[in-house]
């Protein structure tokens, strides 16, 4: 792969990389240590993304929940999955492009009940339970793939 014209060699260093995600983004915050606190809507959420991921998603979590997770804030107001597009018949299901889409469903003890979407947006929402313990209202965004690289900023 060329970066800039030379062959990249995975060795940029963490502050070239957040360099260069400032000059293209604008603005970027890191944090330089992460570690997990415990408490049960992590523990739900890890499984919740293993589930996911199990189902061949490729996505991540975002929100101000990642960063409760750190220990960096004491509240979270939400978190948010992005997925990016795949041939996983799960995503069929998510994004609602059936005929007649369900309203909810169940993956791996999770049940998913449909609250709502902003179908220009391509943001879905639903309320995520299991069992007892653990109630999240969660946005999933769909990432579509780029078609044309040479928009991308070098």
């Amino acid at each position: 792969m060329l970066v800039d014209g030379h062959l990249f060699d995975g060795s940029a260093s963490l502050l070239e990389g957040h360099g260069r995600l400032q000059t293209v983004a604008g603005s970027a915050s890191w944090i330089p240590t992460y570690e997990l606190q415990p408490f049960r809507e992590r523990a739900a959420i890890y499984l919740l993304l293993r589930a996911l991921h199990r189902h061949l998603l490729c996505c991540f979590l975002t929100g101000t929940f990642t960063m409760f997770t750190a220990g960096l804030l004491h509240s979270y107001a939400s978190a948010s999955i992005f997925v990016a597009l795949t041939n996983a018949p799960l995503l069929d299901l998510i994004f609602r492009r059936q005929h007649n889409p369900h309203q909810e469903f169940f993956i791996q003890g999770f049940k998913f009940v449909f609250a709502g979407a902003e179908n220009d947006l391509d943001i879905y929402f639903y309320r995520v339970t299991r069992g007892e313990n653990f109630r999240m209202t969660i946005p999933f965004l769909e990432l579509k793939p780029l078609h044309n690289a040479a928009l991308l900023p070098t």
